[in-house]
């Protein structure tokens, strides 16, 4: 729970991918729902599977400064990128 909130507490905010949940949603929520959230991905991460949808990223083309072009940006899970910053502790 530990490694949970401070996580969550250190996520910078970034947009959200097509689900709509950001970081600003799940550092409001109650102790009761984050442990609800490590239960599930304590089961994930046992079992070694994962949600269909993170495993798709929404792409946005931001048009470059000046130039002729786009820049692609790779909108993930931000549930998802929570549970992959506590893999890495």
């Amino acid at each position: 729970m530990a490694e949970l909130k401070q996580t969550i507490d250190t996520a910078k905010s970034s947009a959200p991918d097509l689900n709509q949940i950001d970081y600003a949603i799940v550092k409001c929520l109650p102790l009761e729902y984050l442990t609800m959230l490590l239960d599930i991905y304590n089961r994930l991460f046992d079992k070694g599977t994962f949600p269909e949808d993170w495993t798709h990223a929404m792409v946005i083309l931001i048009p470059k400064q000046g130039s002729h072009g786009f820049r692609p940006i790779s909108l993930l899970s931000c549930l998802f990128k929570i549970m992959e910053k506590i893999i890495y502790w």
